[in-house]
């Protein structure tokens, strides 16, 4: 179950662009990702204490090969390597 944004969400017009020029991949309870060139993506995110739980966490595990790099952030986003495949929570239903 998704839940739409509930404030309104500024970002730079230099994000606003990156946006505009990128394909959609989907939502899901913390946002919006879209996919950019070079193989990145960028996250958008309903809440800000999320945002910044995810990026430490990918901060924190930023020499481990299982986790994307991060490459830049904001109050609401994340640009991060893409990684390829199912969702985590699609996956374990499918297989639990």
């Amino acid at each position: 179950m998704t839940r739409p944004f509930s404030n309104p969400i500024y970002l730079s017009r230099r994000v606003e662009e990156m946006i505009k020029t990128s394909e959609y991949l989907g939502k899901g309870n913390n946002g919006v990702v879209y996919l950019l060139p070079n193989n990145k993506i960028i996250k958008i995110f309903n809440c800000t204490k999320v945002c910044k739980m995810e990026y430490e966490t990918l901060v924190k595990s930023r020499k481990s090969k299982y986790f994307p790099k991060a490459y830049e952030h904001g109050s609401h986003y994340i640009i991060r390597d893409y990684v390829g495949g199912v969702r985590l929570d699609k996956y374990l239903r499918k297989t639990l």
